[in-house]
């Protein structure tokens, strides 16, 4: 009976490593044998098909990876990082999971690698560790603060487009086209940040969405303080039945005072900014031209020579 279960053991045993095994080799196996009839079939060589297989393998694995991280995360998280890649405007360049992944490369995967190199140099000390602690931090802050970076420029980029985007938009309206034929106007003859969301506000139109939701979809893409009050104005207007014309003047006029109003800020605080390196850099530099051949009379004067 003993030798019965011993035999009936080592079965499974071997059923279940040659199981294991064969799932961990199968794609492998089934890649070789595709290399070698496409390699029978077609006479190409036999490293540039395998360059294509494992590049369709590791690609298939990193979406692989991707879908699963992208599962694993909270909705709350997931909709606050969409929300900051459409700001960004790069959300059809890096769409969330990339995002995700990108953060854990340079955030976790690379500072352990790291860690691990560091062990097996030198072994752990409380100087490495807290080094590899702030290195750690500052790689996952990294992407958050390049990513706040874009959004901040681009933000900038708007609130330089809009007034003169707003003054053609008034002249295109008061020469009786509608609003929406207006923008679309726009965005045939005009290149730029703001043209591309006014193009996306369009495709939003065109696919069914009211005009209010459309506005609101590129007020929350954008989120300037600036846009916000004009969207805010087009749509009280739309609702109250208001010339859309009209609203579009008004707005074009407060949004040319407010870049009026920004420029003389940023002039004003310009002599500001000024002091410094004319304290530390400009006016040593004069003194030293200016009282040099001073000092040096009198240290002479002084000295007796």
């Amino acid at each position: 009976m003993k030798y019965v279960l011993v035999i009936l053991l080592f079965a499974a045993l071997s059923i279940s490593i040659t199981y294991i095994l064969q799932k961990i080799f199968y794609k492998k196996i089934m890649i070789e044998d595709r290399i070698k009839r496409l390699q029978s079939d077609y006479n190409v060589e036999s490293k540039e098909i395998k360059d294509i297989f494992y590049k369709k393998l590791i690609k298939s694995l990193y979406e692989k990876v991707n879908k699963n991280i992208y599962g694993l995360m909270p909705n709350n998280i997931r909709e606050r990082i969409h929300i900051k890649l459409q700001k960004a405007g790069i959300i059809h360049k890096i769409d969330v999971p990339k995002w995700i992944t990108i953060k854990l490369i340079v955030g976790i995967f690379i500072p352990s690698i790291f860690l691990i190199m560091l062990y097996q140099k030198n072994g752990f000390d409380v100087k490495s560790l807290f080094m590899w602690l702030i290195a750690t931090g500052i790689l996952y802050a990294l992407p958050n603060l390049f990513l706040a970076q874009i959004i901040q420029k681009r933000k900038i980029q708007i609130q330089k487009e809009l007034p003169d985007v707003l003054d053609l938009l008034t002249v295109s309206v008061e020469a009786g086209l509608s609003f929406d034929n207006g923008i679309l106007k726009l965005t045939e003859k005009m290149k730029g940040v703001l043209i591309d969301e006014f193009s996306k506000y369009i495709a939003d139109m065109k696919i069914g969405k009211s005009r209010k939701e459309a506005l609101q979809a590129m007020q929350k893409r954008i989120d300037v303080d600036d846009i916000t009050t004009f969207t805010g104005a087009l749509i009280q207007a739309y609702e109250l039945g208001i010339s859309i014309g009209n609203a579009v003047k008004i707005q074009s006029k407060q949004m040319r005072e407010k870049r009026r109003q920004r420029a003389q800020e940023i002039a004003m605080k310009a002599p500001v900014k000024m002091l410094f390196p004319l304290i530390f850099f400009i006016f040593p530099s004069i003194f030293i031209i200016l009282l040099g051949p001073a000092v040096l009379r009198m240290i002479k004067a002084f000295s007796g020579q």
